[in-house]
């Protein structure tokens, strides 16, 4: 795997845990970690909390990154708390 496929291998996963932690509870779906991404819980958004837009777009891009990574988390059985997302 090439240094750039890496990189972005490992920003996507961090991604997921980033969001994650910042959701803060121990029971999620994987609408709520992008809900997390997109808006903050005071209700920032865009460019005054993490800068991912409401676009359609992004948000199908957060989608797939997110299903794939916690796809991935629950194949690998990684951690019990992710086997019913």
């Amino acid at each position: 795997m090439r240094t750039y496929e890496k990189l972005k291998t490992r920003a996507e996963k961090n991604l997921v845990l980033f969001a994650i932690n910042v959701y803060g509870e121990s029971s999620f779906t994987k609408e709520d970690l992008i809900n997390v991404l997109l808006r903050s819980k005071h209700g920032e958004k865009g460019e005054m909390y993490l800068g991912y837009k409401e676009y359609p777009s992004v948000v199908k891009y957060l989608k797939n990154i997110i299903y794939e990574e916690i796809y991935g988390l629950k194949r690998k059985n990684h951690n019990q708390k992710y086997k019913d997302i």
